[in-house]
């Protein structure tokens, strides 16, 4: 497959073309996702439903000085981390309401 190839496609609003770049690389992200997140975790979707927003958003934007590949995989890293740290922020309130409450 012809990563520039599809690109231009994709960036004329080729709707088939968008489907070929969600199916070639859905199945590596997710895999990525399974690993990074864990393999019950419920977010897993949405990561990957931001992932596919994001690089359509900025697929104008990539300059090929990588693979599609190694791009959509740092997008994936920033959309995961992301996710835990707003856990990790959700964790931190909860632990705050419930001392809150405790005092009360």
């Amino acid at each position: 497959m012809d990563e520039r190839l599809l690109v231009k496609r994709v960036l004329k609003g080729e709707e088939k073309a968008k489907l070929e770049f969600y199916q070639t690389y859905q199945q590596k992200l997710y895999s990525f996702c399974v690993y990074f997140m864990g393999s019950n975790d419920p977010e897993i979707e949405d990561i990957l439903q931001e992932v596919f927003l994001m690089a359509f958003q900025k697929l104008g934007q990539f300059e090929f000085r990588s693979s599609l590949n190694t791009w959509l995989t740092q997008i994936c890293i920033h959309k995961c981390y992301r996710h835990f740290r707003k856990r990790g922020r959700m964790v931190v309130q909860e632990e705050e309401d419930l001392e809150t409450r405790l005092q009360a």
